[in-house]
């Protein structure tokens, strides 16, 4: 079906405008338009300024450009370009025929238009992001959804970050892939996912310059055994060639699942970190993939690949940059548990074990972890119990944090969502235990108990007594959105946490008490600035047409 010819209708007399003075006119459906005389020719505009909705026929208009009187945001009229300010306007086709102004009213159903809108929203954004503005991106990135789809900013935001990841996307892949989860599960709301997504990146962006732009290269001969020695050897730019070289449009998943997956199993990469932002950047692609193929849009399918390449040699260099914790002396009992991981067989036999008990042994230190851990592998308990297990385990450490080391002066300070990390890691494990081959899977699950033991030193030894209350999934889902909603300089640094804890209640069955337990210490009791605030003010600066849902009230 070919899309219906733009229609102009009739707006106003050309006499009726002074000569570049904004002058308001209404179309059909009161419609508010801001129109400016240039001789014989009229530019119509929104009467809308994109900043904070003011209107723009009171600005003023010289050489070119409308003002807008409020906050000086300055605007080009032969294509709304926003030359001061973050945001464009949008500017309507006119003529003029026989001293008459006529406007392309029914410009929004043309596919051409539609598009010419996506990429001024989409543009926005971009400029939002390099500019740092978090407001302005997430006003942007709900302009976008509106007209697009909702992963639409999703894929910007990305290839923003993917851009300027000389050492890897740090946490920025994770914290989107919470905000895109979370509003799939009803958690969020979109405007709330728009700014976690939004503040990620811009937090990471700040002071980034551009990285050196990825070169594939294509070789039917490039291995795992490639990869491992270029990362090995710190030849960075080597393991991303191979890895884009890969010919395969899930290229992402399946580099990360079969080659980088040995890579996470020799160490213990950025404190389990380096796990869980692997596994979150195949997730996110998987399901934004998904959406793409749902929709049956091939533009949009191909664009999330192309952005996907990108990611994949941000999630290598990711890789090569990563710290190995378990070279480092104080962590002896972790380096030498992976060393023997290569000679532990696990059993095919599903040994019956106690979970709750193995879980509450877990909670040892690092050296007692370890053992209790590897005997039970030994004894022959299944991988998916001992995981369940110290699932349980990663989650208690947390709710038993003790909150004097959130107020210590040291060199690297901890806080609670520090903590968080070993839930984080485990997550990830679970999830990426299917794919993987039995000695890496035992190998991850080492380095995971290790992460819980060390932790130990900064726990009590019991779990601090909480009010009494029935645990419920709507309170956890309270606690996540507020642990979503706030970080450290407004940076939505416990978005990844908040998911993890959701994800392992909801996924794999940790129990609520402990989940909301371990949430309330990361996001109540160590809790961070506030970054609600950000999502409702830019839900309200949207638009004045309503299309925005946004749930009523503020954040508990």
């Amino acid at each position: 079906m070919t899309d219906p010819v733009p229609r102009f209708r009739s707006l106003c007399t050309l006499n009726s405008l002074g000569e570049g003075r904004p002058t308001l006119v209404r179309a059909e459906g009161g419609r508010r338009l801001v129109c400016i005389r240039r001789g014989d020719s009229v530019d119509v505009l929104d009467d809308e300024c994109p900043h904070e909705g003011h209107p723009l026929s009171m600005g003023v208009f010289r050489d070119g450009v409308l003002t807008c009187q409020w906050h000086n945001w300055r605007f080009r009229t032969e294509d709304g370009e926003c030359l001061v300010g973050h945001e464009s306007v949008r500017r309507h086709s006119s003529e003029v025929l026989h001293g008459e102004v006529f406007v392309a009213i029914d410009r929004d159903n043309a596919r051409g238009a539609r598009e010419h809108e996506r990429e001024r929203h989409r543009e926005d954004l971009r400029r939002a992001f390099d500019r740092c503005s978090l407001d302005g991106a997430v006003r942007a990135a709900l302009r976008l959804a509106r007209v697009a789809t909702p992963w639409a900013a999703w894929l910007v935001a990305i290839e923003r970050v993917s851009r300027r990841a000389h050492m890897g996307p740090g946490d920025a892949f994770s914290r989107a892939r919470a905000a895109w989860s979370l509003l799939e599960a009803g958690v969020l709301e979109l405007a709330e996912a728009c700014a976690v997504l939004c503040a990620a990146v811009v937090d990471f962006v700040a002071g980034q310059p551009l990285a050196k732009a990825p070169v594939a290269v294509e070789s039917d001969e490039a291995s795992a055994v490639d990869v491992l020695e270029a990362l090995a050897e710190e030849r960075v730019e080597a393991a991303v060639a191979m890895a884009l070289g890969v010919r395969n449009d899930g290229s992402l998943e399946c580099v990360c699942r079969a080659w980088l997956a040995p890579w996470l199993a020799t160490r213990l990469w950025d404190g389990g970190l380096l796990l869980a932002r692997t596994e979150d950047a195949v997730a996110l692609f998987r399901a934004l993939d998904a959406a793409a193929a749902a929709e049956r849009d091939e533009d949009e399918t191909a664009e999330v690949r192309r952005v996907g390449r990108l990611a994949l040699a941000a999630v290598v260099r990711g890789a090569a940059s990563a710290v190995p914790d378990s070279d480092l002396p104080g962590w002896r009992s972790t380096r030498q548990a992976l060393l023997d991981a290569r000679t532990i067989r696990a059993s095919e036999a599903s040994r019956a074990v106690d979970e709750v008990a193995l879980g509450l042994a877990l909670l040892g230190s690092e050296a007692q972890a370890l053992s209790v851990s590897r005997r039970a592998i030994e004894e022959g308990a299944s991988l998916g119990s001992v995981e369940r297990a110290l699932a349980w385990a990663s989650v208690e450490r947390l709710a038993r944090y003790d909150l004097r080391w959130s107020s210590r002066r040291t060199v690297s300070p901890v806080c609670a969502i520090d903590i968080g990390a070993a839930a984080r890691s485990v997550r990830a494990l679970v999830a990426l235990a299917p794919s993987v081959a039995a000695p890496q899977r035992v190998a991850l699950a080492l380095s995971s108990t290790g992460l819980v033991g060390k932790l130990r030193r900064t726990s009590l030894d019991a779990r601090p007594s909480s009010p009494a209350r029935a645990p419920t999934r709507e309170a956890l889902a309270t606690l996540v959105r507020r642990g979503c909603l706030g970080g450290t300089s407004l940076r939505a640094e416990g978005a990844p946490l908040a998911f993890a804890l959701w994800s392992l209640h909801v996924e794999l069955g940790v129990d609520l008490e402990s989940c909301i337990a371990a949430a309330e210490r990361a996001f109540v009791h160590d809790s961070p600035p506030d970054l609600a605030r950000v999502a409702e003010v830019s839900a309200l600066r949207v638009g004045r047409d309503g299309s925005v849902a946004r749930r009523p009230g503020a954040i508990e």
